[in-house]
């Protein structure tokens, strides 16, 4: 029996709807609801994104990670989250790595994220990676990384 492995692929704008089954799936885990207006970035995420990343097992869609660009040299990763069932797999570090990657070789000098004090495991993951807290806002966290 063969199996498919578990794949980071490019957003298609079939892929729309499960990620925002996968979008909707982890803020409700951390206590937050889907908003259509807080998230109406993801109705048109070719429009909203220069790299939307997409993770598949099999055809379903159990992940995702976005970049947009701020400024000129400035990035933001945005959207980057994984159902339960497949973190600690090193998903989260491949689709963080890959975004990193992707900014430095398109000449970006900063890359900027935020996520909540809730998600203390992507802080974690964050940190590791050599973002640097730059701020607070209620239970927003702020990180920042400056590239090569």
């Amino acid at each position: 029996m063969v199996t498919n492995p578990i794949e980071i692929q490019d957003f298609v704008p079939s892929d729309e709807g499960q990620v925002l089954e996968v979008v909707a799936c982890v803020l409700r885990e951390h206590g937050f609801e889907y908003d259509p207006q807080m998230d109406s970035d993801l109705k048109d995420i070719p429009k909203e994104y220069i790299r939307f990343l997409v993770v598949k097992d099999q055809r379903r869609v159990v992940g995702c990670s976005g970049v947009k660009r701020v400024s000129g040299d400035v990035a933001e990763l945005k959207r980057m989250y994984l159902l339960m069932d497949y973190r600690s797999k090193g998903l989260g570090v491949k689709l963080l790595e890959s975004s990193i990657k992707f900014c430095s070789a398109n000449q970006f000098k900063t890359i900027l994220l935020d996520t909540t004090l809730r998600n203390k495991q992507a802080m974690g993951l964050f940190v590791k990676h050599g973002f640097r807290e730059i701020r607070r806002n209620g239970e927003k966290v702020f990180f920042e990384k400056h590239l090569e």
